[in-house]
């Protein structure tokens, strides 16, 4: 195991769309988050595909985001917490792993300076590679990005994040929709 580098299709899936948005070689740089050095983090903007289980980097970022996902031991399934509840919010967005064909999931996704402040990180993670995958279909959506853009200030895009819930058949993502909003100075 220690010899291969892993991943979800998932996470390829979404790391090819992000790929081909960026109008051609040269402009990404593509590597395993086992094969990244705390250097490159610090001279480049970066994008992390993955929760903190399954990408270490995250680490780095979790306690700066308001939507954190973790694992409940007592009721043995992936939950959301959400550390400051806003007005019709709840603290808790539980996932039971005991779920039927047509099962919801949740994602995050953050746009965030870096440790240094010198460069920007966008996090794209989800309670399972399906809603990762999810995450990964919403930020390259022209459409979900276009509704985005109207929540921030004209003319800018700030750093944000934001609580996805998606609805999934036979572990395949269908749809995502905004849950919470965070907008970052």
């Amino acid at each position: 195991m220690l010899n291969r580098n892993n991943g979800s299709n998932a996470d390829f899936r979404v790391s090819q769309q992000i790929l081909e948005l960026s109008g051609g070689p040269g402009r990404f740089n593509l590597r395993f988050a086992r094969d990244y050095t705390p250097e490159a983090a610090k001279n480049h903007n970066i994008v992390l595909i993955g929760a903190h289980q399954s990408n270490p980097w995250v680490n780095l970022f979790s306690a700066r985001l308001n939507f954190d996902i973790d694992y409940d031991p007592v009721q043995h399934m992936p939950i959301i917490i959400n550390r400051s509840p806003q007005p019709g919010e709840q603290a808790n967005y539980p996932v039971p792993l005991n779920r039927p064909e047509s099962v919801t999931g949740y994602a995050v996704i953050a746009f965030i300076p870096d440790v240094t402040g010198k460069t920007k990180v966008l996090i794209l993670e989800g309670t399972d590679s399906q809603a990762t995958g999810a995450a990964g279909d919403f930020i390259t959506s022209p459409d979900s990005l276009a509704a985005l853009e109207q929540k921030f200030p004209p003319g800018k895009v700030p750093y944000f994040e934001l609580l996805l819930r998606t609805s999934q058949l036979s572990g395949t993502a269908l749809h995502a929709d905004v849950l919470a909003t965070r907008i970052y100075k």
